[in-house]
Formats: structure tokens, sequence, C-alpha cells
């Protein structure tokens, strides 16, 4: 839907990425609605491990977001270029993200797109929560709280990430970034998906009505206390995950 362009902010004189929705898109209300809410989200938070933005407007029929430019590269790129990555690098990674994601729940903000390409790696170690663009507007509450935004009716989310509540239509609160947050652990530990299958269609049925295989099955060195906080994310029930991302943060930063 959007493009990212690298340019310089004359009035601030820095380096910055401009996000802009493509003109075939433009027409679209509803790309355009996801858009401008993307835009409001960005807005409400601030966070050294989520994105910044400095301005959102509109030029001619194609809104925009200024952010922050960022040197560095997504976690999926780091998987794909080293292979399985050591426990503590996760972990600390990990920390950073959760942290965030504590930020933007706290803001009423749910992402329900967490993946290692949205968690952005920068030059000087710090973790970025990326784009929102498929976030929501909740109530801060984790009581089952419906969707505020734009996408009544849609399932939104990565196949191989999203939470058996997502893939079910069902109302979603900040615990399901948390599963997402577990799959993205998964995927970076083992470079394997928690939830395995030929097809899309067969990794969105066993993420409803399985268990993902054990992690151990797949990597034998991982400490027993980080393969607890996994399955705990990875709780078919949200009730049976962490009370919130700031306690994700806390378990892992006492590993």
């Amino acid at each position: 839907m959007g493009r990212v362009f690298k340019a310089r902010h004359q009035l601030m004189d820095r380096l910055v990425a401009i996000k802009v929705v493509l003109p075939a898109c433009a027409t679209s209300k509803h790309s355009v609605s996801r858009f401008f809410l993307e835009m409001k989200i960005v807005g409400v938070l601030d966070h050294r491990n989520v994105v910044r933005a400095f301005d959102a407007d509109q030029f001619e029929d194609s809104p925009y977001i200024v952010m922050e430019y960022l040197e560095g590269e997504d976690l999926e790129k780091v998987l794909r270029r080293r292979g399985m990555l050591p426990p503590q690098e996760v972990i600390d990674c990990m920390i950073q993200a959760a942290r965030g994601l504590a930020h933007a729940h706290e803001k009423g903000v749910v992402h329900r797109d967490i993946k290692p390409t949205n968690l952005f790696l920068d030059n000087t170690g710090v973790v970025k929560v990326l784009d929102l663009g498929l976030g929501a507007f909740v109530g801060v509450s984790n009581e089952g709280v419906s969707v505020q935004d734009t996408d009544e009716g849609f399932v939104v989310g990565t196949c191989d990430y999203m939470s058996p509540e997502q893939l079910n239509g069902q109302a979603v609160d900040a615990r399901t970034d948390q599963f997402s947050l577990g799959c993205a652990m998964y995927r970076l530990l083992t470079g394997r998906f928690a939830f395995p299958g030929m097809t899309k269609m067969d990794r969105m049925v066993k993420r409803i009505q399985e268990r993902h295989v054990p992690i151990t099955d797949v990597r034998k060195d991982l400490p027993v206390p980080l393969v607890a906080v996994i399955d705990r994310l990875l709780s078919p029930r949200p009730e049976d995950r962490f009370s919130s991302a700031a306690e994700v943060a806390e378990e892992l930063e006492m590993l």
C-alpha cells in the first residue's frame, strides 16, 4: 500500500523516511482510511523502541508520514544472513521489542502484525518496532476489548505470526501481540515457524487446533526458563499468556 523514500528534512536538517500511499491505492477508501489510522497511531507513540514520526500530511491526493530514518536491518534479514541466532542475542532484542509494545499497549494501541521483518535492529543495537499499518486502537484493558479501527469484518496480520483469536476473527487485545512475539522468538532461535505446514491453510488450521511444535524438538541448547517463556507466549488462550508486555520484558530480563 505504501512506499518509503529516504529524504532530508530541510527545517530539521536530518535524514528522514517518508512513507507515501501509492497512487494506485490512493483511490481505495479502505487503504486511505488504514493509512490515516496509521498516522494517528504513530502520532501518539513516543518510545525509543518504536519508530518515531515527525510529521504527517497530505500532498495532492497522497497522504504521507515523515519518520525517523533508520540504518541497520530487520531481524528477518539478520536471521537469513547469519542463521539461527544465539539465545542471549534474541533475548536482548525481545526485551526491547516487548518494551516498545508495552508503551504502545499503554496508549491503547495493538500492533497486530509483530514479526521479524517488523522488528528493526539499528546500527547502535537498538530494536525498533516498525510498520503500524495494521495497528488498531483498543481499550487499554485486557478484557477482550473489541478493535476500534477501519478493519471491521477483516482478518488482518501475517499468517505465520497471527494468534488463534486473530485467525478466528475474534475480538483481540494486547495479548495477541504476545503470541506474535512468541512466534518471532521461535523463528529467530530456530529458523523455522512454530506451526509448520505445506500450505498457508495447513499452518492456519494448526495454530487454531494444535499446539506449536516444542522448540526443544528443533533446538536442544536453549535454557529451560527461556523455553518456558516461549511456551507461555504461545498459549492458545490469551488468558494463559502474560498479564502484559511489560511483564514479558521483566521475565526476559531475569534470564
